[in-house]
């Protein structure tokens, strides 16, 4: 990019170029007139002012050869700098027609290759886009979506976060120039969004899945479950006595207790479509897709297996010597006509049930 800057300094700095050009192209035309029109002149004078102005003719067209070259040493430059550039660049006129962009927007939009030409409108650009399916947050309502685009291309922002194909992100600024033009710079995002989505959806302290993520996996895994006609389990887990071992051990102690909680539950529920959240407190919540009753029991039961050989000492614990939970598991088909949250009641009612009949013990829905 310096050189191409240095480059158009250098062009600057060679202005007295185009006045010279100028001159020689009046002296190879002033020079014959002025000896035609001179009666007097003698045919030598004459001859000399025709090779003089074939001379200038020469020097002309030798100096605009060098400066055509210039020019095109200079874009080559600019094309080469564009192209170095870490992100995507795109320049329009006045007109919104694209007169430059660099290999970067090739790469993020392979699709639109042949539809990426000098002259061709930002607007034809984006329906070519939108007749693919390229633009997620845009479907079924394109046009609408297009009309929302434009209007915010004409007035200067802050930079447009858009998610395009294949799940990527792109932060886009756009920044008009004095020319009416604008240039549009597009950095790939999607690394950033996805730690941030990652971020938000765990729980700070253990590390496993929060409460907004279970309640939008349950969801999605109502509605497969719905259409599928597949079982979906849930399994809540509490931790038993935890204020007792809290106040007992102190809440540093409680908290790395927590953590090692929830890396046992993650080992037990460990197949990629099992989710394994927090749900508040001490409290855990284990969401197992195409897994019925008797399956998610005997998860449930590996829970407590596993906390057993664990031995978590709880020396304030009324129950036992180590750390124990109770469990309520439920399970059943979803119906579009019932509520997702139903599943998590039973399995509340079921944990319920484990507590009241002693706890350190695994309850099923009735």
């Amino acid at each position: 990019m310096k050189q191409a800057l240095a480059a158009i300094t250098a062009l600057r700095g060679k202005r007295l170029v185009w006045p010279a050009l100028g001159l020689l192209a009046l002296l190879s035309l002033g020079l014959p007139a002025l000896a035609w029109l001179l009666p007097q002149a003698s045919p030598g004078w004459r001859w000399a002012a025709w090779l003089c102005s074939l001379g200038f003719v020469l020097l002309t067209a030798q100096e605009l050869r060098r400066a055509r070259r210039r020019v095109l040493e200079i874009r080559q430059m600019l094309n080469e700098a564009l192209d170095a550039l870490p992100a995507s660049v795109e320049i329009f006129d006045a007109q919104d027609r694209l007169i430059a962009y660099n290999q970067q927007l090739l790469e993020i939009y392979p699709h639109m290759r042949g539809a990426f030409k000098r002259g061709a409108t930002f607007e034809s650009l984006v329906r070519t886009s939108l007749a693919q399916g390229r633009v997620p947050e845009a479907s079924g309502r394109e046009e609408a979506w297009l009309r929302e685009r434009l209007q915010a291309r004409r007035i200067p922002r802050e930079p447009l976060l858009q998610q395009v194909h294949d799940g990527r992100w792109l932060r886009i600024h756009e920044r008009h120039m004095p020319s009416g033009g604008i240039v549009g710079v597009r950095t790939e995002v999607t690394d950033m969004i996805l730690e941030h989505q990652r971020l938000a959806s765990t729980d700070g302290l253990t590390g496993v899945g929060n409460r907004r993520l279970f309640d939008e996996r349950l969801q999605q895994a109502w509605l497969r479950s719905a259409r599928l006609g597949l079982p979906l389990a849930c399994v809540m887990v509490d931790v038993d006595h935890f204020k007792q071992y809290n106040d007992h051990y102190g809440h540093v102690a409680g908290d790395d207790c927590l953590r090692r909680v929830a890396q046992l539950l993650r080992s037990c529920a460990s197949r990629p479509a099992d989710t394994v959240c927090r749900y508040g407190g001490e409290e855990f919540v284990l969401l197992l897709p195409d897994c019925d009753l008797h399956h998610a029991r005997a998860v449930a039961q590996r829970c407590l297996d596993e906390l057993r050989l664990a031995a978590i000492d709880h020396a304030a614990s009324p129950l036992h010597r180590t750390l124990s939970f109770s469990v309520g598991v439920a399970a059943c088909v979803a119906k579009a006509d019932l509520a997702a949250q139903s599943l998590v009641e039973q399995a509340d009612a079921a944990l319920y049930s484990a507590k009241q009949t002693g706890r350190a013990r695994i309850a099923m829905q009735v």
